[in-house]
């Protein structure tokens, strides 16, 4: 279990109408600064409590002394379980879940003052079935979060938004599909529900990143073809093909649901609706030996 908070400050520009505006402005930073430094103080003392009860049972001789030193050599915060997450994983089961938050603050200018949070809870979960029942390709993906909180683009009037989080509050089955390989990876077909733009329109590294455009795809991808997006995916299919191990071309055909969240707002009615929009993407992987290879893409997207 990993987590990460991202904050973020907007909007600070210095003024001289008088005194009083200028205490005022102070103030309030302060007050940003001390409620931020309550939050941070919050999780740094649960993690140092939480960190000796979960300290790997595989060591030969705790060390308590030593336990806070090992947290960030650690995949997952809660250790391997006992094991039993290693043992998963040789099956070909993997899971993880996070939490992630946007803590943002307006000090100054815009339409309000004011500061906003957006957290997330995701839990993601994979099975290699060549590993579990030796079908050798075979695997099986799902995602699904739960979110809430304010956004503040809304409160200050911003064309973006600050947070790349902040869309609905919802408890939704986001994504899941079948995925199998053909002729020693070169080909690739998966089914199921889809977010879109997580594959035709997302950022290089967009997750690296808070203000929205920057995070993720730009908003007028639904707003104009309706292409679903996370945390709302919506059923499709997706071929991939890789002549040479550099080179991929990637299409896909996903239902282009008007309004998601109102039209399957749990994630589990699965509903084919409206008009489908055909994604399109070419690609040239730089280092392939990277799991996370740069890659220059191509990715024109339409609709009919």
């Amino acid at each position: 279990m990993g987590e990460r908070i991202r904050f973020h400050d907007f909007g600070v520009r210095a003024t001289d109408r008088s005194r009083d505006d200028a205490m005022f402005s102070v103030h309030r930073r302060l007050s940003v600064c001390l409620a931020w430094l309550k939050l941070l103080s919050g999780f740094g003392l649960l993690v140092i409590f939480a960190a000796p009860l979960v300290a790997q049972t595989n060591a030969a001789t705790p060390d308590v002394g030593n336990a806070l030193f090992e947290i960030p050599s650690r995949q997952y915060l809660l250790g391997d379980w006992g094991g039993q997450r290693s043992k998963l994983a040789e099956k070909g089961v993997s899971f993880d879940f996070f939490y992630i938050a946007d803590l943002e603050a307006n000090p100054s200018g815009g339409m309000q003052q004011t500061q906003a949070g957006w957290p997330r809870v995701r839990g993601t979960i994979d099975i290699k079935f060549d590993r579990l029942i030796e079908w050798q390709g075979l695997s099986f993906h799902a995602t699904g979060l739960w979110q809430s909180g304010a956004n503040l683009g809304a409160k200050i009037g911003t064309l973006a938004n600050p947070s790349d989080l902040v869309s609905a509050h919802s408890t939704r089955l986001d994504s899941f599909w079948l995925q199998q390989l053909f002729f020693n990876n070169r080909l690739r077909i998966r089914a199921g529900q889809l977010a879109g733009l997580d594959f035709y329109g997302n950022q290089e590294y967009g997750g690296s990143w808070l203000i929205e455009p920057m995070g993720y795809a730009f908003g007028n991808l639904f707003s104009s073809i309706y292409e679903s997006f996370n945390p709302a995916g919506t059923p499709g299919v997706e071929i991939r093909i890789a002549p040479i191990r550099k080179f991929y071309v990637k299409s896909a055909v996903i239902a282009g649901t008007r309004n998601p969240y109102k039209q399957d707002p749990t994630g589990f009615r699965f509903q084919i609706r409206n008009t489908p929009d055909f994604l399109f993407e070419a690609g040239y992987l730089v280092n392939q030996r990277d799991a996370n290879a740069s890659r220059s893409a191509l990715r024109p997207v339409l609709s009919r």
